[in-house]
């Protein structure tokens, strides 16, 4: 008898461990599913945004004109640092 009850609790875990395991990876696959449509909904849209600012030369030469002049701010104010001293 007790052999029989073993058997049958056994039985009961392995039919809850695959009821787990197939919840588990229903879960996981739709997980995985949103994950991979927000990830093309963000290459895209990062995309659009490269597109966007490679598009505006105007702004480029800004940023570019406005690095080279902190790199000149930048190296006066070492020269006048070096002729202080």
């Amino acid at each position: 008898m007790e052999h029989k009850l073993h058997q049958d609790r056994e039985k009961a875990f392995d039919l809850e461990a695959h009821h787990r395991h197939e919840l588990e990876v229903k879960l996981v696959t739709a997980l995985k599913t949103q994950k991979e449509a927000e990830k093309l909904a963000l290459e895209t849209e990062k995309q659009k945004i490269i597109d966007d600012f490679l598009a505006k030369t105007d702004y480029q030469n800004s940023l570019a004109e406005t690095k080279e002049l902190r790199e000149k701010i930048e190296a006066a104010k070492v020269r006048i640092q070096f002729l202080d001293i």
